[in-house]
């Protein structure tokens, strides 16, 4: 596949320390490691950050939820969890409240569940769920539905064949209980990380290496509302290919981002990967950003037909790992790109877009802070430049 590098109309790299609003970055959290693995708006102004921390309850890993104004401020934090390791990879805001998912091993049935959190925006417990087997089960990505019910989509050792890993689908009602699930695979390993409602039903992307021409091909599926597959398809090269993110775009079609390696021509090195889809799955376009090193996107949001992508990159801005915003035209061509980051290492989560137009981008950081890495947060404008 023919790699197209990054062109740049504007690169903007970003250095700065917290001063308490977004005139330069916030970072939240202890004295030991935090971070921020999504973001969403809160409904009343400012965003709700959800990650996991290990600073507040002794040596624990818990899930952590953060809800900052519109200035950066944080306004609250809580942990949630138990004795054991608990995360949170996705939050989403819905009807009467929010949601997180990810996994826990503090409690439930087996080594790791699938772990759900509803709180009021408040961040009082609503319910919490912990869902799985006898082996390893995480939730990955989620979804609410038209009329209310939880999607998730994450990966499962419980319900899948002899050493294999499944992507795993499972519907809950608004009260947290579980209404059906399903599992995806083959012989080897598969990662549903991320579902959008479509058509009264789901589409799901992730990586699969037992359907791949490489290690691992990122992979589109469309369910039902059953969680019946209905198309499945696969996309990358011969290295390591695999999509972190999926949306439903305004003309009824789908894009997906993560990162594509070609490793029998580029070694080590891995591209941010944006692929539009018709809505039957068919590739319409695809574009590949990047430099020399490993740089992978992680979300994507549409913004009036644009696409704004939040990831990690090695190859551009201070430290060996930043975090960029890159925005592009509606068939992928570059607009801009703004990196965030230090000396250290700081990565991405995800960004939302804010009501005045610009951009809030979330993640954790080493370079600043008050712990190893601390959850973080930024605002830009339009242009990628920060507010």
């Amino acid at each position: 596949m023919k790699q197209l590098m990054l062109f740049l109309f504007l690169f903007v790299v970003i250095n700065g320390c917290s001063d308490g609003n977004f005139k330069s970055y916030k970072s939240y959290g202890g004295k030991t490691y935090d971070s921020a693995r999504s973001i969403c708006p809160a409904p009343k102004g400012g965003y709700f950050l959800a990650g996991m921390s290990n600073s507040f309850k002794g040596n624990t890993i818990d899930g952590y939820l953060i809800k900052i104004n519109e200035r950066g401020k944080e306004q609250f934090a809580y942990n949630y969890g138990g004795s054991g390791d608990d995360r949170f990879y996705k939050i989403i805001r819905v009807k009467d409240g929010i949601i997180m998912c990810g996994y826990s091993d503090s409690d439930g049935a087996g080594l790791r569940d699938a772990y759900i959190v509803k709180t009021g925006y408040n961040g009082k417990i609503k319910f919490e769920s912990r869902i799985g087997g006898a082996g390893n089960d995480e939730a990955a990505g989620m979804c609410e539905t038209a009329d209310g019910k939880i999607a998730f989509i994450g990966n499962t050792s419980s319900f899948s064949g002899a050493n294999a890993i499944e992507t795993y689908f499972s519907l809950h009602d608004s009260t947290g209980k579980q209404l059906l699930s399903r599992t995806y695979g083959g012989d080897k390993y598969e990662f549903g990380m991320s579902i959008v409602p479509a058509d009264s039903g789901f589409a799901v992307a992730g990586r699969t290496s037992s359907r791949s021409k490489g290690s691992y091909d990122g992979f589109v599926m469309k369910l039902d509302a059953s969680g019946n597959t209905l198309a499945f398809k696969t996309f990358g090269t011969t290295g390591y290919d695999a999509f972190e993110d999926i949306i439903a775009t305004s003309d009824g079609g789908f894009a997906a981002v993560g990162e594509i390696a070609d490793t029998a021509k580029d070694g080590n090195v891995s591209q941010i990967y944006l692929v539009k889809l018709d809505s039957s799955l068919n590739k319409v376009w695809e574009k590949t950003f990047g430099g020399k090193m490993l740089d992978m996107g992680k979300t994507v949001i549409e913004d009036n037909g644009n696409f704004v992508i939040s990831g990690t990159t090695d190859s551009f801005g201070n430290g060996s790992s930043d975090i960029f915003l890159l925005k592009t035209d509606a068939m992928g061509n570059s607009l801009w790109m703004s990196t965030f980051g230090g000396r250290k290492d700081e990565y991405a989560a995800g960004a939302v877009k804010s009501p005045d137009g610009g951009y809030v981008v979330a993640g954790w950081t080493g370079t600043y802070g008050n712990g190893e890495y601390d959850a973080f947060a930024a605002k830009v404008d339009t242009n990628g430049m920060l507010k």
